[in-house]
């Protein structure tokens, strides 16, 4: 009997009073998500692969709907296909739900319900999205199919016009020893960009060129060894992965102007949703203390990454101290004093996936003795490396507990001492390659 009753009070139409009170204006905290694509030179979180997770993929909404223009997350009691006008965009229907899109209250920071518009594929995307940023304004809600969906979806301009990038390559044409060129005199010019060439800018393709194109194409895995068919040779693929990882860096370097003069304010605790909050967790993010992409909510996640970080810092004496887990006015200091050494958290990593060639592909050569705290290039060749050898880590650039697991996980399995630092024999065993799987554990 409880059964059917309750059945049938699923069935009743909704109070009147309740309908005119989800209808009409009222006020939402507006923002953006995008379906990002493989292959673009920016991502918002470093990643092709961490946007997906942060955009819930990207492809259909949570009814079913394929993503297009107009399309709008919503939390949970607003109805599919509700129509909403917002300003300066149109009107656009609900088809999508999402974990941090909610009602007000739910999250004590929010004192507003939340909307999500999604804003496009790829980087034109995430443009919008940026555009977006977090806007507060009045919407209207009208029941399904009561208005016409017309959205305007402009932008001002795509990624790469809205940064500064003062050095991008362009190679139209293969390059191999021997050739004279003006084109080899840009090659040279990105090749020494990346730290692969120290010699003079000239238009002629010498070993010492050849030389540098071999050590690019190694550690970006376009061959294997000096005898690979192209090597040393700017080729189609070779030209084609420099240009990509030139203008990567590029954006990098745009980024960290963005950085520039950055410095914590505010206190922070947990609850606490803001741009500071993304900062942070790219602090963390950086200091591989946080293994999970910044999204500006302060979580139970960023909260134990904090601690772990005052604790290192020996800003608290246990997690159990009053402070912990709390950006005060001591952590700001120790946090904004890192800002002033290193003011760019290197999030942006240059090749997150790199496609593994074979079971012994050759690592890059890496100095002795590097060890946690390292900042460097060879910090972020050796996490590029792990990360190909299938070793949880990021390309940060900086050597912290993440990339010194990975690599005590890929000593081990080689049957080498888990120091966690680069020794003689785990030097040896990187440039060798990685063993047979059947010497793994």
């Amino acid at each position: 009997m409880k059964r059917l009753l309750l059945l049938t009070l699923a069935l009743l139409p909704p109070v009147a009073g309740a309908e005119e009170s989800l209808y009409g204006t009222h006020t939402y905290l507006i923002t953006g998500y995008y379906s990002p694509l493989p292959g673009q030179s920016f991502y918002a979180t470093g990643s092709y692969e961490t946007d997906l997770i942060l955009n819930g993929e990207g492809l259909q909404g949570a009814d079913g709907t394929k993503v297009y223009p107009g399309m709008l997350a919503a939390p949970g009691h607003i109805p599919f296909g509700t129509q909403v006008c917002i300003p300066g965009f149109g009107c656009g229907t609900v088809h999508d739900r999402g974990g941090a899109i909610v009602d007000a209250g739910v999250r004590p920071q929010w004192q507003y319900p939340r909307l999500d518009v999604w804003t496009g594929y790829g980087e034109e995307g995430l443009q919008r999205a940026l555009q977006w940023g977090m806007t507060q304004t009045e919407v209207t809600l009208h029941p399904p199919g009561t208005v016409a969906s017309s959205v305007n979806f402009s932008t001002t301009g795509d990624i790469m016009q809205t940064l500064h990038l003062p050095f991008l390559v362009n190679l139209p044409h293969d390059l191999q020893l021997g050739d004279t060129a003006p084109t080899v005199e840009d090659l040279h010019a990105a090749l020494g960009y990346l730290g692969f060439y120290n010699g003079a800018g000239s238009t002629h393709y010498t070993e010492e060129t050849r030389a540098a194109v071999l050590s690019f194409q190694r550690d970006y895995y376009v061959v294997e060894g000096p005898e690979s068919l192209g090597a040393g040779r700017m080729g189609p693929a070779s030209r084609a992965k420099l240009q990509q990882v030139v203008t990567q860096h590029a954006v990098a370097a745009a980024f960290a102007e963005l950085w520039e003069g950055w410095q914590f304010t505010s206190e922070l605790d947990e609850g606490s949703y803001s741009t500071d909050v993304y900062h942070l967790q790219q602090l963390l993010q950086r200091e591989e203390l946080l293994s999970r992409a910044p999204t500006g909510y302060f979580g139970s996640d960023t909260k134990a990454a904090l601690t772990a970080f005052q604790l290192r810092e020996h800003i608290i004496a246990s997690p159990y101290d009053q402070g912990a887990g709390r950006l005060g006015p001591r952590t700001t200091a120790r946090v904004n004093a890192l800002l002033s050494a290193s003011p760019y958290p290197e999030l942006y990593p240059l090749d997150t996936q790199q496609p593994v060639l074979s079971a012994t592909d050759p690592g890059p050569v890496l100095p002795l003795f590097l060890a946690v705290g390292d900042t460097s290039p060879h910090t972020q060749r050796l996490q590029r490396f792990l990360i190909t050898q299938g070793y949880h880590t990021q390309t940060t650039g900086y050597f912290g507990p993440l990339t010194k697991a990975a690599l005590q996980q890929y000593q081990q399995h080689m049957g080498l001492n888990p120091s966690g630092t680069i020794d003689l024999p785990t030097q040896r065993q990187i440039r060798q390659g990685r063993a047979p799987d059947d010497k793994k554990e």
